[in-house]
């Protein structure tokens, strides 16, 4: 159950573009890294 946690928290944090600023145009990590990934 931990663990699944942990997954869940992690997935947020990559999901929202800022957790400060939700309302922010900056894109999020997970759009980041795939745009890093297709570069290649």
């Amino acid at each position: 159950m931990k663990l699944a946690i942990i997954y869940i928290l992690g997935a947020a944090v990559f999901a929202v573009p800022c957790i400060y600023d939700v309302t922010s145009l900056e894109p999020s990590a997970l759009a980041g890294l795939l745009a890093a990934a297709s570069s290649f």
